[in-house]
């Protein structure tokens, strides 16, 4: 488990230490490594959805009372996609399911732009996985990215569910 959590920490944006007692790896003095960090106004943002993009503005409307749903079953390759007006120096990401906690990604990849062109990977599968294992199915994600010029963040469905839409209660960026 520990390989797990610790991917999970990392892909959070935690510091931490670790020790090996006998079988057993203990993780601990946890930090968050974010710090000052300020939310970018979503004036300075526009957004697109691959499904239901009428309701796209509702992931960013600052109220978790409502959500921008796909109204469909999860499938791979639906994207849901931020572009800032100007490039920003992007610190993390926060994503909350609010009230639809069960219509969580099943699977998530989650990609910067930079302004040249350049794609970075901030969480794959795998790191995604890791994240939820992590959490034990809580609401809210942080993504931690810090990296500059970035101008786009694109959100991903790696995963599917023949049932659950995906939803995003709300969708925060921080620099």
């Amino acid at each position: 488990q520990a390989e797990i959590v610790e991917t999970g920490l990392v892909a959070q944006g935690f510091k931490y230490s670790k020790i090996s007692l006998d079988d057993y790896i203990v993780i601990y003095d946890i930090k968050n490594i974010h710090s000052n960090l300020v939310r970018i106004s979503n004036d300075n943002i526009s957004f697109t959805a691959s499904i239901k993009n009428e309701n796209a503005y509702l992931a960013l409307d600052d109220n978790l009372d409502s959500r921008w749903a796909s109204a469909t079953p999860q499938k791979a390759g639906m994207s849901f996609i931020a572009k800032f007006t100007k490039p920003v120096h992007l610190k993390s990401i926060r994503y909350d399911t609010g009230h639809w906690a069960h219509d969580y990604p099943r699977g998530l990849k989650v990609e910067l732009i930079l302004t040249d062109g350049t794609i970075i990977n901030i969480c794959d599968h795998k790191s995604y996985y890791a994240i939820r294992y992590y959490l034990h199915g809580d609401s809210e994600v942080t993504f931690y990215a810090d990296h500059r010029n970035v101008s786009e963040v694109r959100l991903i469905q790696t995963g599917e569910h023949p049932i659950f839409d995906w939803t995003i209660a709300e969708l925060s960026f921080y620099e």
